[in-house]
This record gives C-alpha cells, structure tokens and sequence, in this order.
C-alpha cells in the first residue's frame, strides 16, 4: 500500500487530501475532507489503509512546518516517508491521470472530484512516485477510481479500535480474540481485507445496510449459503491478480515473462469459476445478488478464456496454492503448434534432459 498525502495552506489549512493505491489490488482510492488540529479523521483513514510508503510534498516533510509529519512518525514508525518535490502534486495532471486510468462504468468520479485539488494533486505525486520508483505504469482504462469522504461511513480512531479490540487482542497480538477475529470466516484474502475495513469504517448509510442485510438473509435459507460459499472458495486473490494484469513493466525481463505465464494460467483458473458461481447465485432474488448474478452473464469472460484456451493446454495441472513455479512446467503450459520456435526450443530441451537423465542413471546405477 502506497499513499500520497497533501494538506492545504492559508485559508484552506487543515483541508487534507490522500489518494493511495495497493500494488495487489487494481484500485485507486481518493480522500479529501476537513480536519481538526490532531488530524483523528487523516490518521484513522491511514490506520485503515496501513500504508508501507507514504509520500509527501518535501516543503511538509518538517517537524517545525507539519504537525501531520510529526504524527505520522509517532503512529506509523514503520512507514516509510518519502518526500518529493511539490510541483509533483499536481492538480491537472491528476485530473488527466483519472480520465485516463479510470474504467468506463465508473467515470462517474469525475464529477465527485472536480475542485477537490489536493486529493487530486496526491493522486499525481503517487502514480509518478509508482512509476519511477515502482517501474510500474499503470494500463489505460483498467483501475477502478472511487471517491471516498467522510459521510457515509463512522471513522474509528485508532485509539478507539484499541481499547475495543476491534482488530487485534490488546494483551496479545497474535490472539484472533478480537471482533476481526471473532468474524473472520471468510474463504478469499479479499473478502478477510473488505472485512477489516468494514469493522474499521463501518456504514452508517441505512439504504445499504438494509439491502446487505436483506442479503444475509436470503443466503441463511435452505442450501443458498453452502452452494455460494463453495462456489467462492475456490477463487484466488483477483484483486491481486488484476492488479498484475493491468502493470506494465517499464523493462521486460525474464522474471516478467515467467510472471506473465503465471498471470495467463492464474486468469485461466478464476474465468473457468466464473460459470459455477453464476449458477450459484441463480435462485437468489434480492437486488444486490441478483446484481452480483447478471455481472457475471457478461459476454467478454467466456470470450476472454476461449482466447486463453487457444494459446493454453487444457490439462494445466493448476489447483489453488500451486503457482508452477518450475520452469520447465511453465515451458509446455502454451499448445504445440502455435510458434515453430517454442517447439523446436521445447524438442531440445526434452532432448537434454533425456541425456542428462540418462547420463545419471549410468552413474548411479
């Protein structure tokens, strides 16, 4: 998790704007409202985000200049900060940065962060901080942008969270006897970080808490729940693997062909689980499933893995936790036929190991 950071000046003092980005899951998120002297609503939203690197304009980066950079040191000792220069937080060049990145169904935040400047000058320090430092830049039209205030969701100081223990046992740490804990069945590393940030900033919206709860409990009668659960466990992280998807390496590498293989038989697995779930979710009536059901109906999933299917063998011996990491495996996961050069590089190859097997068992006999 990487998060930029920006605070107004003069009249617009105390006007914080963040925009943050985790590296496994395909999403750009953008704060800005009003804050008070401690900085409770900016220092919650980053205790729910637990950045890794937080960077900011270097003419705040003071002790004597920000009261922010102080707090961020006493509460975030393992965050890195790194300071930029300030024309790196750019307004129009995050604005330009939203049109560009932003998928098509979700351009509707554009209009939620027309005038919110800092949050928009964090998001262009951040994705020029992810693409030189990170090497990553980020493919057109594939992130989901989301505009977050502070309306619809009661923000819980970390203090409060702590004396609750509402993420971790305040006499030990390594105890799952907290609420997190407590709840925490979830079957997919997504569904265990939606949770922790629900427990963190729950809803206080009352239309979208009755149509969840309205959800709870269609899914509670006869078999609903077991067939959507085991439908969902058999997914991997998307996010993360979305998230690898839309990154375009700056320099090509073998590391990044390897992954490349890895990404295309990982994608191959989630769009096979695709069908399953949709007729999981089938008898389900109430809107927000029914919505979640006809999402999965779009016609590009099964265009998208007839694709995979003609450039991929059939029998991947893929399962969940199997990343066939060895490099041979990767060699024969593409179909024969397809490139005359990969078959040639793959005959010698056998070839070779033949010998070298060979050569071996006359050794040791």
């Amino acid at each position: 998790m990487v998060v930029a950071l920006a605070e107004g000046r003069g009249i617009a003092r105390r006007e914080v704007g963040l925009a943050s980005i985790d590296l496994r899951c395909p999403e750009l998120v953008l704060c800005q409202f009003p804050d008070s002297q401690p900085y409770v609503k900016a220092i919650t939203k980053l205790q729910v985000l637990r950045p890794l690197e937080v960077v900011m304009p270097q003419t705040a980066c003071n002790p004597n200049a920000s009261k922010m950079f102080t707090l961020l040191r006493d509460y975030f000792p393992e965050a890195h900060v790194t300071t930029v220069l300030r024309k790196y937080f750019n307004e129009e060049r995050g604005m330009d940065a939203v049109r560009r990145l932003c998928v098509p169904h979700m351009a509707t935040v554009l209009m939620d962060v027309q005038g919110k400047y800092y949050c928009l000058a964090s998001l262009a320090a951040l994705l020029q901080y992810v693409e030189f430092i990170q090497g990553v830049v980020l493919a057109p039209a594939s992130v989901r942008v989301s505009f977050c205030g502070s309306e619809r969701t009661a923000m819980i100081d970390g203090t409060t969270a702590a004396n609750l223990e509402l993420l971790r046992n305040s006499h030990d740490p390594r105890s799952s006897h907290s609420l997190f804990g407590v709840l925490n069945y979830t079957r997919t590393r997504g569904g265990a970080r939606r949770l922790r940030a629900n427990i963190h900033e729950p809803l206080v919206d009352e239309e979208t808490l009755r149509g969840r709860l309205d959800c709870v409990d269609e899914l509670m009668q006869e078999d609903n729940f077991y067939r959507v659960q085991a439908a969902i466990s058999q997914f991997l992280d998307v996010d993360h693997l979305l998230s690898m998807l839309i990154q375009i390496p700056k320099t090509e590498t073998l590391r990044t062909a390897e992954s490349k293989i890895n990404y295309a038989i990982h994608l191959k697995h989630v769009l096979e689980l695709v069908s399953p779930l949709q007729r999981a979710l089938s008898p389900c009536k109430t809107p927000l499933l029914t919505a979640y059901q006809s999402s999965l109906l779009d016609c590009r999933f099964p265009a998208i893995l007839g694709k995979l299917r003609t450039v991929l063998t059939d029998d991947l011996p893929f399962r969940k936790g199997n990343l066939l990491s060895a490099r041979t495996r990767r060699c024969h996961v593409v179909r024969p036929g397809l490139n005359g050069f990969l078959d040639l590089a793959r005959r010698i190859l056998s070839e070779a190991v033949g010998d070298i097997e060979g050569t071996a068992r006359l050794t040791h006999p």
